[in-house]
Formats: C-alpha cells, sequence, structure tokens
C-alpha cells in the first residue's frame, strides 16, 4: 500500500485549484488538478490509482452533476467521490449525492476541514 493518496481534484477556478494544492503540502496527499470535468474523466478512464476526487459542482460545459451520472452510469469509478461547492441549496446536494457523491464540503473551507473529511474516506492517515 502507498504512503499517500492521490487526489483528483476538478475544479474551474484556478484559484481554488491553487489553494488546494498548496492547503496539501506537508500531507500525505498527492493532488492531480483538472480544471474541467472532460479532463477528469479521461484521467479516471485511464489511470485506476486515483483514490478519492474532490468535484466541483458548478463549472461549465459539465458541471458536476453530469459527471457523476456518467461515472455512475459507465461505472467508471467505485471509489470515494467528495463534492465541494458553494451551493447552499440542499436539493442539489441531495442530488448529487443521490448520483453517487459519498459527501460534501462547503465553499470556502479551510485546511483542516478538508484534510479531515479525506481522513475520513482515505485509505491512510493523511496527516
Amino acid at each position: 500500500m502507498s504512503n499517500s493518496i492521490k487526489v483528483l481534484i476538478v475544479d474551474d477556478e484556478q484559484a481554488c485549484l491553487a489553494s488546494l494544492s498548496m492547503q496539501f503540502f506537508g500531507t500525505k496527499v498527492k493532488p492531480i488538478l483538472v480544471d474541467n470535468a472532460f479532463e477528469a474523466l479521461e484521467i479516471i478512464k485511464n489511470n485506476n490509482q486515483i483514490d478519492v476526487i474532490l468535484l466541483d459542482l458548478m463549472m461549465p460545459g459539465m458541471d458536476g452533476f453530469d459527471f457523476l451520472e456518467i461515472v455512475k452510469r459507465d461505472k467508471l469509478f467505485n471509489k470515494p467521490i467528495i463534492i465541494q461547492t458553494g451551493l447552499v441549496n440542499k436539493v442539489q446536494i441531495d442530488n448529487a449525492l443521490e448520483l453517487g457523491a459519498i459527501d460534501y464540503i462547503n465553499k470556502p473551507f479551510d485546511k483542516k476541514q478538508i484534510l479531515e473529511l479525506l481522513n475520513k474516506y482515505s485509505p491512510i492517515k493523511v496527516y
């Protein structure tokens, strides 16, 4: 078993990707950053080493809901998908959970919150 986890982070906001990447510095999290769901699909189709996906719901092109539908329908990923969202609409969050997300975290979040959530679903402790 590896001593780190690979987290695929999918978010169209470069600032969010950069912030998350910096928050994982010094932890056992190895982030893989992508700014769209199309690229994320290609990565999970070709890389079975991803341990967790951290998915933004609101993105142009293909949003997080569409991504979850495709992943569930085509059985592309059977590990935890955690949604990150600025939404406060419980119906939309519940919809994402029904589509296969395992949990969610509201933006903005701090390092402690995200690491605790990853610890909850990771095969190893990330810090």
